[in-house]
């Protein structure tokens, strides 16, 4: 017998893993929570790399959400557009450590909505940790197929965010080596189970919401600093690594300019904005959008020739910030 949650994927943009996953199961109970997707309310961030505090590289991560992740029950948080969709999220562990895959199984048959702390290095083949590197990640699961001995996961690789099915000795593997196993200080559970609220309202996207966002961005992006950033000579040795955790902060970055440009086709879309403006904002976006692509191109060619310009992305990513202060600024614009 198959069990399935039907949740369709949430693939219009890369946010992060806890995310996507969140607004595939949103959106699948309520479309309208595509339009919290594209809402500008994300903040860029000096990110320490899991394995070297040392290295640090900008990044982008949307607000509120971890505090709704982390609460206490019963708190509430009215900022995180999600919190009108999900109950207080449970973080569980398995009551017996070697029984997890009949736990497993039955949180399928029962349709419960939950994700599981896995190792990259060995979920997902045609992904980009996939037998490269080690990589700790929470995976949504959407169901399981008895016969087959196949779990059904919602789940990215290099050809998109989607289902992919997992074959159960994948599964023990990937379980076996991930951080909730290997690591003795590791303070999450392996699992994070979803409660979906009975009634859950439509999401309205307002101009005064994306205009509070806009100025704040401008005041945080000006006083963004790259120094200390993308630092690759700190140890010649793990320059991959590096590069790597750096490919993965500019690919958030530049989907989040994707998700921008969803936003302002959906305030033309809702007739909030004129299409004069729209058009302004249009071309500012898919210039950013491509200055990003730059910039990520040139940290996938060092990681070939084993060298990174780092002055010359220094230079390309400011002026990549400025062009995203000038956005917000022609936004405010419409506002007045």
């Amino acid at each position: 017998m198959k069990y399935s949650n039907q949740i369709k994927p949430f693939d219009e943009f890369w946010m992060n893993c806890i995310l996507n996953q969140m607004f595939s199961v949103a959106c699948t109970y309520e479309p309208s929570y595509r339009y919290a997707a594209y809402l500008n309310s994300y903040q860029y961030f000096r990110w320490e790399a899991a394995t070297d505090p040392l290295f640090r590289y900008p990044t982008i991560d949307s607000m509120y959400y971890l505090d709704f992740l982390y609460r206490n029950e019963g708190q509430k948080n009215h900022d995180f557009s999600l919190s009108r969709v999900f109950g207080p999220l449970v973080l569980h562990h398995f009551p017996d450590r070697e029984s997890y895959l009949h736990e497993i199984r039955e949180l399928c048959k029962a349709n419960q909505i939950f994700s599981l702390n896995v190792d990259l290095f060995y979920w997902i083949p045609n992904s980009m940790a996939y037998q490269k590197f080690h990589w700790y990640h929470y995976s949504l699961f959407n169901g399981y197929d008895e016969t087959a001995s196949t779990y059904y996961v919602i789940d990215d690789n290099l050809d998109g965010y989607m289902e992919h099915g997992i074959p159960e000795e994948r599964l023990i593997v990937s379980y076996e080596n991930s951080e909730y196993r290997t690591n003795p200080d590791y303070v999450l559970p392996p699992v994070l189970k979803y409660s979906i609220r009975e009634e859950i309202p439509p999401y309205e996207l307002t101009l005064r919401e994306v205009c509070f966002h806009a100025d704040r961005l401008i005041r945080e992006i000006r006083s963004f600093s790259l120094e200390g950033q993308w630092n690759v000579e700190l140890d010649e040795s793990r320059l991959n690594d590096y590069l790597t955790y750096s490919v993965v902060g500019i690919n958030i970055i530049a989907n989040r300019h994707k998700a921008n440009e969803s936003l302002i086709r959906s305030l033309r879309e809702l007739s909030l904005i004129p299409a004069e403006t729209f058009e302004r904002l249009l071309a500012k976006i898919q210039e950013i959008r491509s200055g990003w692509d730059l910039v990520k191109q040139l940290f996938m060619k060092a990681s070939i020739q084993r060298k990174l310009d780092r002055p010359e992305c220094y230079k390309l990513a400011e002026s990549l910030f400025a062009k995203e202060v000038a956005l917000w600024e022609t936004l405010l614009q419409t506002k007045h």
